[in-house]
């Protein structure tokens, strides 16, 4: 930790020990420790800033008694006496815990601003619980808040500026979060969640494919309470969409309990959707309307057993239960030479059902020695996906509109797939030569991954006529139970080292290797296999130059694998004019990331900036061609295609001029650039994003959110777009903020939203729009607390941090402890 210099010349023979926390047991890291020893020189104070973990070690003189006053925005001040036994060269204080602060001014209670964002070299944390529009939002909303994190007006999330991340639920990968993200995320209710982390720099514990960057979604668990307490919450829009749930804390002894339960249904009204594609001879356009409607259950629960002071055991689940159905209706015309040479309606029923069951485990033992933990863990994930669509086609005379005769087809599709994982690993950690100067991380970890699906496909040439084996476009020669089978195992070892007060450093390295392997039951010449085994390195450097600011220059390694879709060979066609196909040549593209980050920390205002370089020599990227064969067809594939180079600069501030009001703002740009050798063209794009908040807390428990932001973005062949987003929200609590109502207008300026995308390249070029109807929406919610949960009075001390992420991280305020807390004339 970073303690202020003094002339003084005071013999320090003991020390002082002891972790900040709040009333909930989550540390307080950037406090102000100050300890008065009773001298007579009684200006001496020795003072100290908590590290990113709350702890603190302050060198002392030996004195009769001492007095501890500890502090920190929106908190109240916390002073303690304590005497050190004689003789003792150290002393524990303890967890310490801090009091939110709140005024009464005629029965107007005025609480204290609390920073919400907490920031590490690898990390920033936001405090979801902390911010008062979570009372009545969901988790969705709520991201938008997050440093580092957009989601724009569709709710596609982004961390700093890229789609290459993971999903993380309380520090474990989660299934249910690769393919339905924005939904799940957006029945979540933002209560139930108490921070969202944005780990920046992901170490080599994490997968070698865990992305740019690991979005780590952590639950209320009550730890550190107890005593029981919950929430039930509603809500509905104008457009038909509820939702609704239970969340439930429960802590009693060594057992503790949390869990939530959320359903409900979306509906999308009717949107408009447009498209066209141009080639040399042929112009294609697609004009029609689709809606949707979804239904959800969602569900995650903890227990946990403290077995001991050493020891604890956790059982955790998570599941969705998801389904739904949608209808859609078009016109395609096409053009050839100027003259419409055809004419096609087209209707769809679909419907789809799956969902995903999470299972964990996990045992974690600590030893006598400080900071050593072992911890054991096992995950099973069980996700099915089916699906069922009805695709009907008729082909109309280009003059009149009338059904020509014997052009009706009907194709009747279903799919039915499911996953299962399992997951076993061991992490180990331990300080080095017995002090906390050096820390060593590894562990070993072995996935197994089981996949299958079972495509069926139908046709009729008349509605009233008898389904037979066939497809529209040949999808059946492909068709036919397909297993996937994909084992990985890894390993990993990193040592994290404190060598000055400022200078601290972290370096590792990770082995990942594997195979996976495509069959088909009825087509085994279509089955094929890949191996792979690759290093991942990775070096940290970060340097504090004072109390308040962090530097931190990074290296990674990181590993982006073909999946199966990428990889199969056999040709994909929903329509007469474009084709999709997998590529089974393709190779694991290798990035190298190198960053630089800067945060600033005070009481009212917290500051980040980034810059990131990355670039690939073998990147995997989608790309579309024709050929002299067929010239009207687009065919996408995927290839390796050459050098990929990237740079991005990003901005976050969160400034609290008073306490009642406080303001965010993001903002990141990126410059890319590919050049592919293989489909002899290169391409460059710029894409950009801000975002600003305005949050005004009001007397009598009002509150009003405003929101806007603004995207643009491109990518290889691909066009440039744009959109912008806002919303309002006023929120009211009652009963002492037992019961809490919002309402929020979304895009209060229009009533409607076009969404526009496009690529081009060497012989063809597309364009599409979405259009949503229905974008202004009123959204009414409401949330009632019952129970209390208490700080618990005696609690057995343990040295355990539930909580995998945390890896080492820049622990200050031990190291600087030992260096000694120097005095300071007050």
């Amino acid at each position: 930790m970073y303690a202020q210099n003094s002339s003084k010349n005071v013999k320090l023979e003991t020390k002082a020990t002891g972790h900040i926390v709040e009333s909930d047991g989550s540390s307080v890291p950037f406090a102000t420790v100050r300890i008065k020893p009773s001298l007579q020189d009684s200006t001496l104070s020795y003072n100290q800033i908590t590290d990113n973990e709350g702890m603190f070690r302050i060198a002392l003189p030996r004195a009769k008694s001492y007095k501890l006053i500890v502090s920190f925005v929106g908190m109240k001040t916390l002073e303690k006496e304590f005497s050190i036994p004689e003789g003792s060269s150290s002393f524990s204080l303890g967890k310490l815990v801090l009091a939110g602060e709140s005024t009464d001014l005629q029965g107007i209670t005025v609480r204290k601003a609390r920073p919400l964002v907490k920031m590490d070299v690898d990390k920033i944390s936001y405090s979801i619980k902390e911010d008062p529009e979570s009372k009545t939002s969901d988790l969705l909303k709520m991201l938008r808040k997050v440093p580092l994190v957009t989601v724009d007006g569709q709710g596609n999330i982004q961390v700093n500026g890229s789609s290459d991340f993971k999903i993380y639920l309380n520090g474990k990968p989660s299934k249910m979060m690769d393919k339905n993200a924005k939904d799940v995320l957006r029945s979540i209710p933002a209560n139930s969640i108490k921070n969202v982390e944005v780990i920046t720099d992901p170490g080599v514990k994490f997968d070698a494919e865990s992305g740019s960057a690991i979005l780590n979604i952590v639950t209320d668990s009550g730890q550190g309470l107890v005593g029981f307490s919950g929430s039930v919450h509603g809500s509905v829009d104008n457009n038909g969409s509820v939702h609704s749930g239970l969340f439930l804390n429960a802590k009693k002894g060594k057992w503790g309990l949390s869990g939530n339960y959320n359903l409900g249904k979306q509906r999308m009204p009717k949107s408009e959707v447009w498209s066209e594609t141009r080639t040399p001879n042929l112009h294609s356009i697609n004009e029609g309307t689709n809606k949707m409607n979804n239904y959800y259950h969602f569900f995650n629960a903890t227990l946990t057993f403290e077995i001991d002071s050493l020891n604890l055991f956790s059982l955790s689940g998570n599941g969705l239960i998801w389904g739904g159905n949608s209808f859609s209706e078009s016109f395609e015309r096409t053009v050839m030479n100027n003259t419409i040479a055809s004419l096609y309606r087209q209707k769809s029923i679909a419907d789809m059902d799956g969902g995903n069951l999470t299972v964990n485990a996990d045992f974690q033992h600590a030893t006598s020695t400080p900071g050593e933990l072992l911890t054991i863990s096992y995950r099973f994930d069980h996700a099915p996906n089916n699906s069922e669509d009805n695709l009907m086609r008729e082909q109309l005379d280009p003059v009149s509109g009338n059904l020509l005769p014997d052009k009706y087809a009907e194709q009747f599709s279903k799919n039915e797939a499911s996953m299962n994982e399992h997951t076993a690993q061991v992490d180990y950690t331990k300080p080095l030569f017995g002090a906390r100067k050096h820390t060593l991380e590894s562990g070993v970890k072995y996935i197994a991954r089981r996949s299958q699906s079972e495509p069926l496909y139908r046709i009729r040439y008349s509605p009233d006529g008898v389904f037979v084996p066939g497809s529209l476009y040949g999808q059946d020669k492909n068709a036919g139970i397909m297993n996937y089978n994909q084992d990985i195992y890894a390993a990993y070892f990193s040592v994290s080292s404190k060598w000055t007060s400022k200078i601290s450093t972290k370096a590792g390295v990770r082995l990942e290797g594997g195979k996976l392997s495509v069959k088909y039951k009825e087509r085994s010449e279509a089955d094929f296999k890949n191996s792979f085994l690759d290093w991942v390195p990775q070096i940290q450097i970060n340097y504090n130059p004072s109390l308040y600011n962090q530097f931190s220059l990074n290296y990674n390694f990181k590993i982006r694998r073909p999946g199966v879709t990428q990889m199969n060979p056999y040709r994909n066609q929903q329509n007469a004019y474009s084709v999709r196909f997998g590529n089974p040549e393709l190779e694991a593209q290798r990035n190298h990331n190198l960053g630089l980050t800067y945060n600033r920390f005070s009481g009212k205002f917290t500051f980040n900036s980034s810059v990131t370089y990355s670039f690939s020599n073998n990147a995997i990227q989608s790309y579309t061609f024709t050929d002299d064969k067929d010239p009207q067809l687009l065919q996408t594939t995927y290839g390796n295609l050459g050098k990929s180079r990237s740079v991005t600069f990003s901005l976050f501030g969160n400034y609290t001029p008073w306490a009642w009001l406080r303001i965010f703002a993001q903002g990141n740009t990126s410059y890319n650039y590919l050049n592919s050798v293989s489909v002899k063209s290169s391409d460059e794009w710029w894409g950009s994003m801000a975002f600003l908040s305005t949050q005004f807390t009001m007397p009598k428990q009002w509150n009003l959110f405003l929101v806007g932001g603004f995207f643009s973005n491109a990518g290889f062949q691909q066009k440039n777009t744009s959109n912008y987003f806002s919303a309002v929200t006023l929120s009211k609590g009652l009963f002492n903020e037992k019961l809490n109502l919002s309402l929020t207008l979304s895009e209060p300026f229009r009533s409607k939203v076009t969404y526009k995308s496009g690529s081009k390249g060497q012989g063809f070029e597309t364009n599409s729009h979405f259009t949503n109807l229905s974008a202004r929406s009123i959204y009414f919610s409401v949330r009632y607390s019952f129970g209390q949960m208490k700080q618990q009075i005696k609690k057995v001390s343990r040295g355990i941090v539930n909580d995998d992420l945390m890896n080492g991280g820049n622990k200050q305020g031990v190291q600087g402890g030992q260096g000694g807390g120097v005095p300071t004339g007050r």
